[in-house]
């Protein structure tokens, strides 16, 4: 169950939250976060080796490859404004005509339809 225990406008909230966050300090057995800072949870932590592997086999296994880099599928775009082709690897793509990667990565998972024009045949 939770409860308010302050309301705070939204420019003071991150101050606010890094105070109730030191008071977890003196009193830990009270409190559940570990996060030590309130604008960046994990500053000052490292993962281990152990746990930097584990994340990587489950990126892998997520996404099917380890990044967008190391895709080596060929893939085939047109351009609907200027009927232009292009068929071939994702990097090769967006370095011809310079185009934003996030943008390309996110038309061959389906998650947008076009950019600037191009679409996934």
């Amino acid at each position: 169950m939770f409860e308010i225990v302050e309301e705070v406008p939204k420019e003071q909230l991150e101050f606010v939250e890094q105070c109730y966050l030191d008071l977890t300090k003196q009193i830990p057995e009270w409190f559940y976060n570990i996060a030590p800072f309130a604008d960046n949870g994990f500053r000052g932590r490292t993962h281990s080796c152990e746990h930097k592997k584990k994340l990587s086999t489950l990126r892998h296994n997520e996404l099917g490859i380890f990044s967008r880099a190391s895709d080596k599928t060929n893939y085939s775009f047109h351009n609907n404004r200027t009927g232009e082709r292009f068929n071939g690897l994702q990097s090769d793509f967006y370095n011809r005509y310079t185009l934003d990667h996030g943008a390309v990565w996110n038309m061959i998972n389906g998650k947008v339809k076009t950019h600037k024009g191009w679409a996934l045949n």
